[in-house]
């Protein structure tokens, strides 16, 4: 997430470039892939704080290729699929998780081994 604390790596205090209308996802300028239809950027997702890819396609160098059009949805609906398979975890889930193996661990070293 974009942020100026003194403690976070350069990579961390990245400004995004853009946000998608929700507001939910920030476009960085990190440019991971590209090709004759697409671009790929590097992106954060802050409602689950993880980064994720921030696709664009060019639309007007093949608005009336029925192919390409065809292709573009088969990728969305596929994307949709492997979303459906590798559900993410919420932070606050890994938030709560964490901290009870943090207590379990706390827990474990103020008490002497039988």
């Amino acid at each position: 997430m974009p942020s100026m604390g003194s403690d976070m790596g350069d990579r961390d205090r990245e400004l995004f470039v853009e946000v998608d209308p929700t507001g939910r996802y920030g476009r960085y300028s990190e440019l991971l892939g590209s090709g004759a239809v697409k671009k790929v950027y590097r992106a954060f997702d802050q409602e689950e704080g993880i980064e994720v890819a921030w696709n664009q396609v060019k639309l007007r160098n093949f608005s009336d290729d029925e192919t390409m059009i065809n292709r573009l949805y088969s990728e969305v609906r596929e994307f949709e699929g492997i979303q459906e398979e590798h559900r993410q975890v919420s932070m606050k889930a890994l938030k709560k998780w964490s901290r009870q193996i943090l207590k379990g661990l706390e827990y474990l070293h103020t008490h002497d081994p039988v």
